[in-house]
């Protein structure tokens, strides 16, 4: 999976501090990759499968993150829509989504996909 449009958000996500997810044996046979940012109760994910294939969603810290049964907020499309969207949204707690909802069906990374991981945290560990 190689999204050479996204470099420049990818840098920006690294910059607002995401923790990114590297799912497969290496950067060149990546199943997905995803990029979490947390916040106090939430977090928003964005999961990118393929360059037409993403998702972003925001999610109560009580659920998988990777798997939630309820979001407050998401949106499905490409990645670089995707991309854009889960940078603009609010943060949590200021105006924006309130009530939660079930997620949709492609906002998820089956448990036994998600190894091997590599993961680089925000605080650049």
């Amino acid at each position: 999976m190689n999204f050479p449009d996204l470099d420049d958000l990818y840098s920006e996500l690294r910059r607002r501090r995401w923790d990114i997810h590297l799912f497969g044996r290496d950067d060149d046979r990546l199943t997905a990759m995803a990029a979490v940012k947390w916040w106090d109760e939430h977090a928003d994910v964005l999961i990118l499968r393929g360059e037409h294939e993403a998702a972003a969603y925001r999610v109560h810290q009580r659920e998988d993150v990777f798997q939630p049964r309820w979001v407050s907020w998401w949106y499905g499309g490409t990645a670089m829509h995707a991309l854009r969207a889960v940078l603009t949204i609010v943060s949590p707690g200021r105006a924006g989504p309130m009530q939660e909802f079930a997620a949709p069906e492609f906002a998820y990374i089956p448990t036994d996909e998600r190894k091997p991981c590599r993961i680089r945290m925000a605080n650049g560990q």
